[in-house]
């Protein structure tokens, strides 16, 4: 079997890992970040540190470098090509990983374990909606403050009208103007004060918004891809689940618009570095977590679930008919 393979560089920020690969490339490139990184000690994870007191603060980060590969089968490559497009329930993915979180195995009823040690797979790629039934707009958390002034100002920008799921998704996508790596995980209010970040402070602040407008609404991370006749593309990525209708929906602000239509706009783009010359693409949302603990150490306990379910390589194949 012929499978082509795409290097490219996983950041892993506290909580998380972001990887990109884009065929037109030939050798992956650094990132350009700006100031330092620092430690994981760095990050608060007092209780007694305010919102207003992070928001004064830099940028506190630690950068994980690490090599991951998107592999994409020939087949697929060829589909794309004829196509522009393919259904994700085609597809059997195929990826590495120490262990596989519970919220990935009640998504994906596909999922199997691999011919090898650490192997997963899912055939066909299909996720099942959770559901959200008894869901509540949860009150102001470290992580989720929107009882913070800049959060309060923010929320008093959005008309009345745009005060819901797919309003507030359009709003963050156009509030945070410098999309960017700089920041590793800000907490709402300071994404809030900032107007920057890539789709963790695309996820935070749509979060914060959607409870304070009383929406039941979590954070959610896993891989993203993006495929296209010129486009092999998998990153880290956090998005958003708000309960609608008793079900958890999704919602990304950070790719706003693009994973329903396809169509990608400079102005729409959280993840930097996501060839955006392509109209039309074929996204697959693989999660792996939900940011279940919004305390003061929030840091601390979703790195260790994030490293421990780290993705190593994605395989992409077209299941036999």
């Amino acid at each position: 079997m012929d499978v082509r393979l795409i290097p490219s560089l996983c950041i892993v920020s506290p909580m998380l890992f972001g990887c990109s690969a884009n065929s037109k490339q030939a050798e992956p490139e650094r990132p350009a970040y700006v100031g330092s990184p620092t430690t994981l000690d760095a990050i608060p994870t007092h209780s007694a540190a305010t919102a207003a007191d992070l928001t004064e603060q830099p940028s506190q980060t630690q950068f994980f470098m690490s090599s991951v590969a998107l592999r994409v089968d020939d087949e697929v490559v060829a589909e794309l090509k004829q196509k522009g497009r393919i259904q994700p329930e085609t597809l059997r993915v195929t990826f590495g990983a120490r262990r596989v979180n519970p919220e990935t195995r009640a998504r994906f009823p596909g999922l199997t374990p691999g011919s090898k040690q650490g192997e997963w797979t899912i055939a066909p790629f299909r996720e099942v909606q959770q559901k959200a039934l008894g869901a509540k707009a949860e009150g102001p958390t470290f992580v989720l403050d929107y009882d913070e002034p800049s959060l309060k100002k923010l929320l008093a920008e959005v008309p009345s009208d745009k005060r819901t799921r797919e309003g507030l998704e359009e709003f963050v996508a156009e509030a945070i103007t410098q999309k960017t790596y700089a920041r590793g995980f800000d907490i709402a209010s300071r994404v809030a004060a900032l107007r920057s970040g890539d789709c963790t402070e695309h996820a935070v602040l749509l979060a914060a918004l959607l409870r304070a407008s009383r929406i039941p609404a979590r954070v959610v991370f896993g891989v993203v891809v993006a495929l296209g006749p010129e486009t092999e593309f998998a990153a880290g990525h956090a998005w958003v689940e708000a309960a609608t209708d008793g079900k958890w929906q999704r919602f990304d602000a950070a790719l706003f618009g693009a994973a329903r239509s396809g169509e990608l706009a400079e102005k729409q783009i959280g993840i930097p570095g996501l060839d955006q010359s392509e109209p039309d693409l074929t996204w697959l949302y693989l999660t792996t977590d939900i940011l279940y603990d919004e305390s003061a150490a929030f840091s601390r306990q979703l790195a260790a679930r994030a490293l421990s379910g780290l993705i190593s390589n994605v395989t992409l194949q077209l299941i036999e008919r």
